[in-house]
C-alpha cells in the first residue's frame, strides 16, 4: 500500500518548482472563486446562484485543502492559528477602522 508520504515524495520528485507554483496559483484562484460562490449561495449578495449552501461549503473546503497541499509542496509553512502575528495585524487593522 502506498502511503501519503510516498505520494508526496513522488510528486515532488517529478514536478519542478515553477509547475508547483503554477499549481498553487491555480488552486488559490479556485479558492477565491469558491468563497465568492459561497457568498452568493448564502444570499449575502444580491447576485443569486442556484448552488446550494451545502455544496458551496463543500467546494470551499475542497479548494482550501488543495491550496494547503500546493503550499506544502512549494515549502510554505502552514500558519499556526493560535499564535501568529497575522492574527495580531488583522485585529489591529479592525481596531483602527472601528476607532475612526
Amino acid at each position: 500500500m502506498i502511503s501519503y508520504i510516498d505520494d508526496k515524495f513522488y510528486v515532488l520528485e517529478h514536478i519542478d518548482k515553477r509547475t508547483l507554483l503554477e499549481q498553487l496559483a491555480e488552486e488559490a484562484a479556485e479558492l477565491s472563486q469558491a468563497a465568492l460562490k459561497l457568498i452568493r449561495a448564502e444570499k449575502l449578495s444580491d447576485n443569486p446562484t442556484t448552488t446550494h449552501v451545502s455544496i458551496a461549503s463543500e467546494q470551499l473546503i475542497e479548494e482550501f485543502a488543495d491550496v494547503l497541499v500546493a503550499a506544502d509542496a512549494v515549502g510554505v509553512p502552514v500558519l499556526e492559528s493560535c499564535d501568529n502575528s497575522k492574527w495580531r495585524r488583522w485585529a489591529v487593522r479592525i481596531r483602527k477602522e472601528r476607532e475612526m
